[in-house]
């Protein structure tokens, strides 16, 4: 199929798939992104469909699974903020402990540092990553859990964490030897 028949299903079905994915993320901006991204997709992969008069349907999909896929990462990084939230001291615990975890990544080693901070900071998942440091999958899981490791062993040295039952944490405060925060 070529550039000229995307554009007749641009057109074809651009309101449609706009009204379906409006339904799903109830944000304008995010849907038009959403559906820019669902034509680029089909765009890179409308040769692989093998029944033409399933077209419609293909495009559901690849709205459904991009639609999935945003609400998956905005979970994963509330789950990441609501870490460093508390309700005991605030919305300025995740901004305090920003200002204390910041100076300790960057004392990390640093493949280790640029790890973390492509995952937890960026966002960037680690399949992702493997492929952008040339190494394999288990090897950028194996890094990355290293990292958050070496990062909580100097967090615990440096600071007193309270955490409730769920992990998140109550209070800090540095201890008398740490210069990090």
């Amino acid at each position: 199929m070529n550039t000229l028949h995307l554009d007749k299903l641009f057109s074809e079905y651009e309101n449609e798939i706009k009204a379906f994915i409006r339904l799903k993320v109830k944000d304008s901006d995010l849907s038009n992104d959403l559906l820019q991204d669902t034509f680029l997709k089909a765009q890179l992969n409308i040769n692989q469909v093998g029944d033409h008069e399933k077209i419609k349907q293909w495009l559901y999909s690849i709205a459904r699974n991009l639609v999935t896929d945003h609400f998956r990462k905005q979970k994963i990084r509330n789950s990441k903020l609501a870490t460093f939230s508390s309700e005991a001291e605030g919305p300025h615990v995740e901004s305090e402990m920003t200002n204390c975890i910041s100076p300790m990544i960057s004392k990390l080693p640093s493949v280790y540092r640029e790890a973390l901070t492509e995952v937890e900071i960026n966002g960037t998942d680690q399949k992702t990553l493997a492929e952008k440091l040339n190494i394999s999958y288990s090897g950028a899981k194996s890094r990355v859990q290293r990292a958050r490791e070496m990062l909580k062993t100097n967090l615990l040295e440096c600071c007193k964490i309270t955490a409730d039952k769920y992990g998140n944490i109550i209070s800090h405060s540095p201890k008398s030897a740490c210069t990090g925060c």
